[in-house]
Formats: C-alpha cells, sequence, structure tokens
C-alpha cells in the first residue's frame, strides 16, 4: 500500500469537507480513480473515528459524507496532519495485535 496516496485522499477529503461539501462515495471513487471499498475503509477506520464526536458523518438520506462547516478551524492540525493520525493509529493497533499473538 503507497500511504502518500492514502494520506493525499484523506487530506483531500477533510479540505473538501471543511468547505462544506457533500461528497457521495461515487463521486470519491471517480476524483480519486479508487474502488468503492478503499473510500468507504477511508471513513469506516480512518476519517469517522478520528472525528467520533459527530463533525463528520454519513447523511442516509442524500448518500453522502457530510461535516459541520469549518471543522478544522476548531483543530490545532492542519488537513495534511490530521491524515496521518489514524493512519499511524491503525498501524500501531496491528502491530500490537501482531505481537499480542505471538505471546498467546
Amino acid at each position: 500500500m503507497n500511504f502518500n496516496n492514502r494520506i493525499n485522499r484523506l487530506s483531500s477529503t477533510l479540505v473538501l469537507l471543511n468547505k462544506g461539501q457533500e461528497l457521495s462515495t461515487p463521486s470519491l471513487v471517480e476524483r480519486f480513480n479508487v474502488t468503492k471499498k478503499i473510500i468507504q475503509t477511508d471513513f469506516k477506520e480512518y476519517l469517522l473515528p478520528l472525528f467520533n464526536d459527530g463533525k463528520i458523518f454519513y447523511d442516509y438520506s442524500s448518500k453522502t459524507y457530510k461535516a459541520k462547516n469549518n471543522f478544522l478551524a476548531k483543530t490545532l492540525f492542519s488537513a495534511d496532519e490530521l491524515a496521518i493520525v489514524p493512519i499511524l493509529k491503525n498501524k500501531v493497533k496491528k502491530n500490537i495485535d501482531l505481537c499480542r499473538k505471538r505471546f498467546e
């Protein structure tokens, strides 16, 4: 997996959401030239857990991801920095899980 691609994709998605855009999975698939599964994983495992306070959410009626306007202004980090955090968190979690399995 190329982490730079994921970082760029997550960062771009955060910027678009911050501008108030509603993002559908098909539009993101087309924009980033990736599969539907990758976009769903980006949100489920990386973006939604990053803001578990509901700042980013899925609107089932419009089938789009939305965010509270200008939500990044209330964080201490840029979109690029925020894109890296969940990737590192997931990487560390996988390594910890692997270590636990070795000691069982």
